[in-house]
C-alpha cells in the first residue's frame, strides 16, 4: 500500500466507509450524532471538518489513488475475468467540471457524472474505477476503460459487459486491441445477430441444449463472421487515414431461452391483448392511450355492424411473430464458444448492476451536494472503498450459504441438531438482505450515567 494509505488518513477513509455501509447510506452530516450512540472515543471521532478535509487530501492526489488501483489491479491473476459498466450520478450542483448534460440513467433532468467501474469476476470485487463526464458515449468509455486496463498492467484480460457496450465500433475496438470480450448482445445490434437466432430458433427447443446448470435455460453456441467496417484513424501499411476499411472477424453468438421468462412474457401479452379487446368491444376506444391504441392496431381487428356491434378478433401473425423471441437473449465473444461458459460469464456480471445501485443508496451516492471538484472526486473514492467492504461481506455470507446445512465430514458439526439450527439459519440469511443483516446486529445505545455514587458509567444495550 502507499504510504499515505498508513495511519490517520488511511483510518479515517475506512470509518467514514464503514459508516455508510453499517448505516444503509446515512449522509455524513448524521455521523457524528452515530458515533456517539456507538461509543466511539472522542480522539477518533469524524467531525464535518475531518471528513471534508479527507475529501480535499483525496481528491488533490489522483496519483495516489491510481496507485492504490493498481495495487489492487495486481493481486489479479492471468485467468481473471474483468467486467465493467457505467452508470450515472446526478448532481445538483452546476460547478463540476465532470457534471454535462447528457444521458442521465434516472432521468431527472440534472448533470450527471458518468462512473466506470471495473470488477473482478473471480473475487466479486471492484479494483477501479473511471469517472469522465456525463455526456460521454459508451464507445468513448470502452476505449478510456481499455487504456485505463492497459496503465493498470492487465495483460489481454477477457472484457466481460452489457449489451449497451456491444456495438460495432465496439467489437472493432476489441478486435485491433487484440481483447478478448464477451458481451450481451440483442436482435437490434446488428442483422447477423437476427438472421443467427432466427436460424437457430427450433434448436432452443431441444432438450439437448437445456444447459446443465440451469434447466430453465436452453443454449446453443454458433460461429458467425459478420462484415464490420471502420474509418482508418492513422495511415499504415495497409490503408490511409480516413479510409473506410472492412472487416470479417470469426465470432461466437450464444444464443440462449429462459423457458419461465417466455411464459411469463406470453401471460402479460395474452393478458394485456384480452384488456384491449374488451376495452374496444365495450365502445371505450378513446379511453385507450396512444400505446395502447398502437398495440390495439397492431395485434388486433375489429369492425363495427350496422347495429353498432363491435366484433374483435386476433391478428394470429403478429401475435405469433411477437411470441417467437419471447424469453430470448444472446451472448457474443471473439474467444469464448461455449453455450454455457457465456451463460456463466453473463452471470457473474449481473451482480455488478446490483454493486451499481448499491453504491447510490448505501453509500449516500444520490445527488451529491458537492460544490467543489476535488472533494468530488475524494468522495468517489471514498464510496468507491465502502462498495469494497461491501461486496466483500456479500461474498462471505454467500460463500457461508453454500456450507450451512451440509455434512463436511467433522463428527461434531454432522450431528442432527446442528445442522438443522445451520439450515434454519440458512432459511433466514435466504429472506434477509445484507443491509437488514447488518441493521439486525446494529443493536447497539451507549448510555451514559452520572451522580454522587457513579461517575460517568457507561452502560452499551
Amino acid at each position: 500500500m502507499p504510504e499515505e494509505f498508513y495511519g490517520p488518513l488511511a483510518d479515517r477513509i475506512s470509518a467514514i466507509a464503514r459508516f455508510w455501509i453499517a448505516t444503509g447510506g446515512d449522509s455524513l452530516p448524521d455521523m457524528y450524532a452515530w458515533q456517539v450512540k456507538h461509543g466511539i472515543s472522542p480522539e477518533k471521532m469524524i467531525s464535518e471538518d475531518i471528513y471534508h478535509d479527507v475529501f480535499e487530501k483525496l481528491g488533490t492526489n489522483e496519483s495516489l489513488i491510481q496507485n492504490y488501483f493498481k495495487l489492487r489491479a495486481s493481486r489479479l491473476d492471468s485467468r481473471d475475468s474483468i467486467a465493467y459498466d457505467s452508470t450515472t450520478i446526478s448532481t445538483y450542483s452546476d460547478s463540476l467540471s465532470q457534471a454535462r448534460y447528457g444521458y442521465n440513467k434516472e432521468h431527472d433532468g440534472l448533470p450527471t457524472i458518468k462512473v466506470l467501474t471495473l470488477y473482478s469476476l473471480n473475487t466479486e470485487q471492484p479494483f477501479a474505477y473511471w469517472a469522465q463526464p456525463g455526456n460521454i458515449p459508451d464507445s468513448i468509455c470502452v476505449e478510456n476503460a481499455l487504456k485505463q486496463l492497459d496503465f493498470l498492467d492487465i495483460d489481454k484480460p477477457m472484457v466481460v459487459t452489457d449489451n449497451g457496450f456491444c456495438t460495432q465500433e465496439n467489437i472493432v475496438s476489441y478486435i485491433q486491441e487484440h481483447t478478448r470480450f464477451a458481451s450481451r448482445i440483442t436482435r437490434n445490434d446488428g442483422k447477423w445477430v437476427s438472421e443467427a437466432i432466427d436460424k437457430h430458433l427450433a434448436d432452443l427447443d431441444d432438450i439437448n441444449n437445456v444447459i446443465d446448470f440451469d434447466e430453465d435455460i436452453a443454449g446453443i453456441c454458433s460461429t458467425v463472421r459478420p462484415n464490420l467496417s471502420y474509418t482508418a484513424k492513422y495511415t499504415s501499411a495497409n490503408h490511409k487515414k480516413g479510409e473506410h476499411v472492412s472487416l470479417t472477424p470469426r465470432l461466437y453468438l450464444g444464443i440462449f431461452r429462459s423457458r419461465s421468462r417466455r411464459f411469463e412474457a406470453e401471460r402479460i401479452l395474452t393478458k394485456d391483448l384480452y384488456e384491449l379487446k374488451r376495452m374496444i368491444e365495450d365502445g371505450k376506444e378513446d379511453q385507450l392511450s396512444e400505446a395502447a391504441m398502437n398495440r390495439a392496431l397492431k395485434y388486433l381487428n375489429w369492425t363495427t355492424s350496422r347495429s353498432g356491434t363491435i366484433k374483435v378478433s386476433f391478428n394470429k401473425e403478429a401475435v405469433d411473430e411477437a411470441k417467437k423471441y419471447m424469453g430470448i437473449f444472446s451472448m457474443c465473444s471473439n474467444r469464448v464458444n461455449s453455450a454455457s461458459e457465456l451463460l456463466n460469464l453473463g452471470r457473474k456480471r449481473e451482480h455488478i448492476e446490483d454493486m451499481f445501485e448499491l453504491l447510490k443508496q448505501k453509500t449516500d451516492g444520490n445527488k451529491p451536494r458537492v460544490h467543489d471538484s476535488d472533494r468530488l472526486r475524494g468522495r468517489r473514492f471514498v464510496q468507491f472503498i465502502a462498495l469494497s467492504y461491501y461486496d466483500y461481506l456479500y461474498k462471505k455470507i454467500k460463500d457461508l450459504k453454500s456450507k450451512l446445512g451440509k455434512p463436511n465430514g467433522d463428527a461434531k458439526h454432522d450431528l442432527k441438531q446442528n445442522l438443522k439450527e445451520e439450515n434454519s439459519l440458512l432459511k433466514w440469511l435466504r429472506n434477509t438482505s445484507l443491509n437488514e443483516l447488518l441493521q439486525w446486529f446494529d443493536a447497539v445505545d451507549l448510555i451514559r450515567l452520572t451522580g454522587k455514587k457513579h461517575q460517568n458509567l457507561n452502560l452499551i444495550t
